[in-house]
């Protein structure tokens, strides 16, 4: 495949890929359809793999040519006028990573300027504002004290400007309009039971989501605002990126208090509310996440509940830890030291956020493979129940499975009714209770679930067979039917 590009600057270049990637799908698409329609299974498997293929191409393609005219080196994602400090040092590669293939997307880079054109994506923190007070320097000149020592850490050129809200529970948010303004809103309680280094960690986050841009996507408003175009792939990839894009937040926070037991004690306070005890043993508990692995595998407690009340908190307080004992840390406070290298920060937080989410993608191993394998036939049952198999789902099947195995599993579907797939997945179900995690269970619902809403619509039948997935795999009931009842709010 011949590709060529002509732009001369990052910004027609970003416009030209993205031309080129919609071209390319639609094209394929089409004879997807076609394919589809003849009921011809070999050919939408081979289309498929092509189209995979194609657009990963471009994509090696496009990264190449903007290092070439970004003389060398690819762009930074992130505006240098607004802080004196390395962002694309400071941060987490997935949430970067993430942020690339965003912009490289024709129908999320849609949907952003929609949202853009219709005043932004700060709703809520917008509306927030309106019932808040606004808390001066000369009222709480220990706040503005904080943000001033946050400031100067990060050579920050925006002002801050603080907010209170009555609210029993702790909690912040920032609304930054135009990027030369922050506002950062504060519960009553927050600021009521929070040290002056507890609220560094705090403010610092949220100047850190301001700092990554992060606030120009949003999970939920963006499949809410497109979701006449938007995919159930694109919902994955945006509720996994939330999830990256806090990793880097978290690490602003910690530069600003400059203490990982205090970053870890007010991350604690945030997620335990006022249950809280300054008697808890803080230590012993992060020890127990160094061994979270074990605790996922053999604890007695319920995952779902541990899922429902705030599922990665245990991991962004290990990602924390290891960011805190890395060179790139040390580096960023202006000082020597730290045992793990960048790129060993890199492998080590892999690991750690893969505890609750598999790696759909490692098929070079025979459990990597039996995973894939059980979550196609699992979302290909799903897509039968309303006896069509929508292109859509389709698509996302093809995310979630590598392209040889893709392809071995369209072959085993062709001569395959319901009955035997219900059958097949029965007989894999033990060996993939072993190799998953409880937590990557519901991970692997979860992204079944997504599939589901493919077509826009939910169907009984696909719900009975989501709920007997449930019980393959030792989940209950309640939990897809919580997930199912969330995403039914901005898919549907």
């Amino acid at each position: 495949m011949s590709i060529t590009f002509i732009s001369t600057n990052p910004e027609d270049l970003l416009s030209e890929f993205q031309q080129m990637v919609s071209q390319t799908q639609q094209s394929m698409m089409g004879e997807l359809t076609v394919a589809q329609g003849s009921g011809n299974l070999n050919e939408m498997q081979e289309i498929s793999i092509r189209m995979q293929k194609s657009t990963q191409e471009i994509g090696f393609a496009y990264q190449d040519y903007l290092m070439q005219i970004t003389q060398g080196g690819p762009a930074s994602l992130y505006n240098a006028e607004l802080c004196d400090f390395d962002l694309d040092l400071t941060v987490y590669h997935g949430d970067r990573d993430y942020i690339l293939e965003f912009q490289r997307d024709p129908d999320i880079t849609r949907c952003k300027k929609d949202i853009e054109k219709l005043g932004g994506t700060f709703q809520y923190p917008r509306k927030l504002l309106k019932s808040s007070m606004v808390l001066t320097e000369r009222h709480v000149p220990e706040l503005y004290k904080i943000g001033q020592r946050c400031a100067k850490i990060l050579g920050l050129k925006p002002s801050i400007e603080f907010y209170s809200y009555e609210d029993s529970q702790f909690k912040a948010s920032c609304y930054a309009p135009d990027g030369w303004q922050l506002y950062i809103l504060l519960s009553s309680s927050l600021l009521e039971q929070f040290t002056e280094d507890e609220l560094a960690f705090v403010i610092g986050h949220e100047i850190g989501h301001a700092l990554f841009k992060h606030f120009d996507y949003s999970a939920s408003q963006m499949m809410n605002h497109g979701k006449q175009y938007l995919s159930p792939l694109h919902a994955m990839k945006l509720f996994a990126w939330e999830r990256d894009a806090d990793i880097s937040a978290d690490r602003i926070g910690l530069i600003c208090c400059g203490d990982y037991q205090v970053a870890t004690k007010t991350f604690f306070k945030l997620t335990k509310g006022a249950s809280f005890s300054e008697e808890f043993k803080l230590n012993k508990y992060i020890e127990q996440f160094m061994e979270l692995e074990n605790i996922l595998r053999d604890s007695p407690v319920d995952p779902e509940d541990w899922y429902k009340t705030h599922p990665f908190g245990p991991l962004r307080i290990m990602a924390l830890n290891l960011f805190s004992q890395s060179e790139t840390y040390h580096t960023l406070r202006g000082g020597k030291g730290g045992e793990i290298s960048a790129e060993q920060l890199k492998d080590k937080i892999k690991n750690v956020l893969s505890l609750m989410e598999p790696s759909y993608l490692d098929s070079h191993s025979e459990q990597g493979s039996l995973i894939q394998r059980f979550i196609f036939l699992s979302g290909y049952l799903i897509s039968l129940a309303d006896g069509n198999v929508d292109e859509m789902e389709m698509q996302a099947l093809g995310s979630l499975t590598d392209p040889e195995i893709f392809g071995r599993c369209i072959k085993e579907v062709q001569e395959t009714d319901m009955d035997s797939l219900k059958e097949r997945l029965a007989e894999m179900s033990g060996d993939v209770r072993n190799l998953l995690s409880p937590i990557q269970r519901l991970n692997v619902l979860r992204d079944l679930a997504i599939i589901s809403f493919a077509d826009n619509s939910l169907d009984q039948e696909e719900v009975k067979i989501l709920h007997g997935l449930c019980h393959l795999l030792n989940i209950n009931d309640d939990f897809i039917d919580r997930v199912l009842g969330e995403l039914q709010e901005y898919i549907v």
